[in-house]
């Protein structure tokens, strides 16, 4: 039970985003109004992105609070708090940039709702919201690690649960990092390639 209700409030924080926005405002043109403007499209999206994930974290916290107080709960005590701060930092940085890669695509083709709508259910089934990926055969496990996505979701929680695994720390430090910064600069030479054959008229 504490692993999913801290898993939901994780989930409700990373997982919210406006940048699927993003993809509208290539398809329609508007894109251009941020561009003549002297702002980084980076920037902007993730101020916007910010101030949407504090309003909710705001009713994510005051839901997880009444569903603990009123079923009284009785959640493990908090383990590692800064380490878990760290972890939920780079989570966001990598949907983030998973969500920008997504809304490029509009660069490229109309068809942009239906390929983020597949992404993002495989991405909640295979992040750990549902589960904790430890239930796995260690190999299976180990494997996971070298993907992206148990870092969205699944290592947080999992710290906030249980601290740190010993066993697993280094790997899983290396590639949350390794993926943070590989996404993001992957989102960047994306944008970089779409901007230069984007074009659009009548505005």
């Amino acid at each position: 039970m504490s692993y999913i209700l801290f898993s939901s409030l994780v989930t409700t924080f990373i997982s919210s985003s406006r940048i699927s926005n993003l993809a509208y405002e290539i398809q329609s043109g508007g894109i251009m109004n941020l561009l003549l403007k002297p702002l980084s499209l980076f920037g902007y999206y993730a101020a916007t992105d910010a101030a949407d994930k504090l309003i909710n974290l705001f009713f994510g916290l005051l839901e997880f609070s009444l569903i603990v107080y009123f079923f009284a709960i009785p959640l493990v005590v908090p383990q590692q708090i800064a380490w878990s701060l760290f972890f939920v930092v780079c989570g966001v940085s990598i949907s983030f940039s998973i969500n920008l890669m997504l809304s490029f695509v509009g660069f490229w083709t109309p068809e942009v709702w239906a390929p983020r709508f597949l992404f993002m259910m495989l991405v909640t089934f295979v992040s750990g919201a549902y589960f904790p990926f430890d239930l796995f055969p260690p190999l299976a496990y180990r494997i996971l690690l070298f993907t992206p996505f148990p870092y969205l979701y699944f290592l947080p929680t999992k710290i906030v649960v249980d601290g740190i695994q010993t066993p697993y720390f280094v790997q899983q430090l290396v590639c949350f990092v390794g993926w943070a910064v590989g996404l993001f600069y992957l989102a960047n030479y994306m944008w970089k390639s779409g901007i230069k054959e984007f074009s659009f008229w009548g505005r």
